[in-house]
């Protein structure tokens, strides 16, 4: 009898220790199968993120459409004494109709200014005809827009016709016109410009061979407030200085040079305000 109970006992504790081991074996199965569903949950949620900051990481000067639109507008003037193909950029849709008006007013009237002085520099009292050729918005923020504009002028009976070029810059937080040294320090840049740093981007071909930056720079003169006319372009994710430098006729009349501002200590931080979307900081 004790036999048969020694032995009944002993297949119990066998049945239940198979029995546990069975429970264990299970539960380490579901927890390694548990950890590598969190694994591969983290990993897709670590994609998406990555995603998610590459498509909403902010471009430089990139402005959502409806802020503002630019739209070029055409004017044709007649006044007897010349005439003039006037072309000049205006915005639409901002959310400020104030300063709205106060910008397309500003530039409305320089480009009507460089006008003027256009006509008024070639000497003539009939016969003169003024052109603008083309007008790029180069930088357009929510803060800042820059154009670039180029044209001719000429004289019934002269021998050739003067081009030109100038920029427009206009700060929209203070809705003003924005000056050459209010961005640069213009020794620091004269001292650059000088050496040889920026690009030769349009104009006549040899010119550097007939004369050279130094030369070109000094007909500026800050003690006098006269600066070369300027713009601001965007190039994908950089941000370069347009110069435009008045020549004589024989080196074209007209030279286009620019340069990424990276690295140059002479730009000033109202620039590097100008230039950093709203929400952000540099």
């Amino acid at each position: 009898m004790k036999k048969y109970s020694i032995l009944t006992a002993l297949l119990l504790v066998l049945a239940l220790a198979v029995s546990m081991s069975g429970c264990f074996e299970d539960k380490e199965l579901q927890t390694t199968q548990d950890d590598s569903t969190v694994s591969e949950s983290l990993t897709d949620n670590s994609e998406s993120e990555t995603d998610t900051e590459e498509d909403t990481k902010p471009v430089m000067s990139e402005v959502p459409l409806e802020l503002y639109t630019v739209e070029i507008r055409q004017e044709t003037v007649d006044a007897g004494t010349y005439t003039a193909n006037l072309i000049y950029p205006q915005i639409t849709g901002y959310s400020d109709t104030e300063i709205e008006e106060k910008v397309n007013a500003l530039i409305y009237s320089y480009a009507k200014k460089k006008m003027n002085t256009a006509i008024t520099e070639t000497g003539a009292e009939t016969g003169i005809e003024y052109n603008i050729d083309s007008f790029n918005v180069t930088y357009k923020g929510d803060k800042l827009i820059s154009a670039l504009c180029r044209g001719s002028v000429s004289v019934e009976g002269d021998a050739y016709t003067t081009g030109f070029a100038y920029g427009i810059n206009i700060d929209f937080v203070g809705a003003k016109l924005i000056s050459f040294d209010g961005i640069v320090d213009y020794n620091g840049f004269k001292n650059d410009f000088a050496s040889g740093a920026y690009k030769l981007t349009r104009g006549y071909e040899k010119l550097l061979e007939e004369t050279n930056c130094t030369d070109i720079i000094s007909q500026y003169d800050p003690l006098y407030s006269i600066y070369p006319e300027f713009y601001i372009k965007q190039s994908e994710s950089t941000l370069k200085l347009g110069v435009i430098t008045d020549m004589i006729h024989v080196l074209g009349d007209v030279a286009e040079f620019e340069a990424e501002l990276t690295n140059k200590k002479y730009v000033k931080s109202y620039f590097t305000e100008l230039t950093t979307p709203v929400g952000e900081t540099k």
